[in-house]
This record gives C-alpha cells, sequence and structure tokens, in this order.
C-alpha cells in the first residue's frame, strides 16, 4: 500500500507537471497568435506607409527631372547668348583699341596746348575780322 501511495504521489506530481506545461504552451500560443496578429497590422501599416511615400516621392522625381530638363536647355540658350554677346564685345573692343591712338594721339604738355589755344584765337579774330571787314569794304587784317 505504501508502495502505491508513492506510486500515485508520482501520478499527481506528473499529472500536475503536464497540467502546468499544458497551460504554459496554451500561453505561449496565445501570445505567439497576438504578436502574429499584431506583426501582421504592423506590416500592413508599413506597406501603406511605404507605398503611399514611394508614390510621392516617383512624383517628385518625374517634376525634378522635368525642371532640370528645362534648366539644361535654358543653361544652353544663354550659354550660346552669352557667346555671342562676347564675341560682339571682342569685336567692339578690338575697333576702340584701332581708334584709340586716333582719337587720343599723342599727350601734350599744358604749355603746347596754351601755344595751341593761342593760335586757335589768333586764327578766329583774324577770321572775324574779314567777315567784319568784308560787310564795310576795308580790309586791315
Amino acid at each position: 500500500m505504501r508502495r502505491n501511495l508513492c506510486e500515485i504521489t508520482q501520478l499527481i506530481y506528473f499529472v500536475t507537471y503536464l497540467l502546468i506545461s499544458q497551460s504554459d504552451f496554451e500561453r505561449t500560443i496565445t501570445d505567439i497568435e497576438k504578436a502574429e496578429e499584431s506583426g501582421a497590422q504592423d506590416f500592413k501599416e508599413f506597406d501603406t506607409t511605404a507605398g503611399s511615400s514611394l508614390a510621392t516621392k516617383e512624383v517628385a522625381k518625374r517634376e525634378r527631372t522635368t525642371a532640370l530638363s528645362g534648366c539644361e536647355a535654358d543653361l544652353a540658350t544663354d550659354k550660346a547668348l552669352m557667346e555671342s554677346a562676347q564675341e560682339a564685345l571682342n569685336k567692339a573692343l578690338e575697333e576702340l583699341q584701332a581708334l584709340h591712338p586716333a582719337c587720343v594721339g599723342s599727350p601734350e604738355s599744358p604749355e603746347e596746348r596754351k601755344m595751341k589755344r593761342d593760335e586757335e584765337m589768333a586764327s578766329l579774330k583774324q577770321a572775324l575780322c574779314i567777315l567784319d571787314s568784308q560787310g564795310s569794304g576795308a580790309m586791315d587784317c
């Protein structure tokens, strides 16, 4: 009987162990199912957000590519205009350099300029005298 009692006690411990193990497995299964549902929901939200973000970025890329093409065309046009303007400027500068000696000449000293002014004044006085004398008939200039 004592032996039966020990065997019964061992069986009770074994059954208790099995019941505890079963409840642990059931709790683990429930936790895993909740985690899977949560993971599925998180993935669904991520997938929706990523799809929306991707679509937005594709539209932005298309717009930027279009703007870049327009800017490159404008750049080519502006470069051509700048080159033609530079050519015109270079030509004008060459003409100016060619005309410079004729217009400016060599620099004169103040004494030379005074002498030329005096000569010009004397010539103008003589011309005035000639014009006045033609009206009066006398020529004493």
